[in-house]
């Protein structure tokens, strides 16, 4: 409950899918946004002290992220199969992801239409 209001909830239907010159796709659902920095070195003795504390230090490592899936609702309009199409060749042939990536993000709009969370 924020300022004294029950939350809203964010139906599927308000959450919206963009890469770069592909835009307002609607989402049926997004999942493995994740990301995770394990430490390094956080498990080794480095030294003790005179009432025998054991001395750890942890660096952090690169950071790892999870594949995410979007699942878009279907239309007529085929421009981000075509993106897909254009990176998997599925009749064989090579793939070719380095020369068509796309920055992209999930756009999150309340009832109202107003935006709530971009970028994601």
């Amino acid at each position: 409950m924020a300022n004294g209001q029950p939350d809203e909830i964010l139906v599927s239907c308000r959450f919206y899918f963009e890469a770069d010159s592909l835009t307002d796709k609607q989402i049926l659902e997004v999942s493995g946004l994740s990301a995770e920095t394990p430490a390094a070195g956080g498990d080794k003795v480095l030294g003790s002290t005179k009432e025998a504390v054991n001395l750890r230090q942890a660096a952090p490592t690169r950071t790892k992220f999870s594949p995410v899936t979007v699942k878009v609702v279907a239309t007529t309009n085929i421009d981000l199969y075509k993106w897909y199409e254009d990176c998997n060749k599925n009749g064989g042939g090579k793939s070719n992801w380095s020369s068509n990536r796309k920055g992209a993000s999930v756009t999150v709009y309340d009832q109202s239409g107003t935006e709530k969370l971009a970028g994601i």
